[in-house]
């Protein structure tokens, strides 16, 4: 990683899930950021778009709609263009 340039989830909490969850992001600059849920079919369930602030960042996250299951939080910056998924499980 380039440490200018890059940011990283710390964490996503609780997970399995049943309602809320939290998601810690690591950022090294300010920027823009999406962090859609998708099915296991690959049908976006929510689309959410954040500005990071450099250090870290906690967004809470509405789950309370998802039926339980199987679900991939995708995670994207604007200006570094990381892109990381993260498989999550609502109970």
């Amino acid at each position: 990683m380039n440490p200018t340039t890059d940011s990283l989830i710390v964490n996503v909490s609780p997970n399995p899930f049943t309602s809320k969850f939290k998601v810690s992001v690591l950022s090294t600059q300010e920027e823009d950021s999406s962090l859609n849920i998708y099915n296991v079919y690959g049908q976006a369930i929510q689309r959410n778009a954040f500005r990071l602030r450099e250090g870290i960042n906690e967004i809470e996250m509405n789950g309370e709609e998802l039926a339980a299951g199987l679900y991939y939080l995708h995670y994207r910056t604007a200006v570094s263009r990381i892109f990381i998924i993260i498989r999550m499980v609502k109970n």
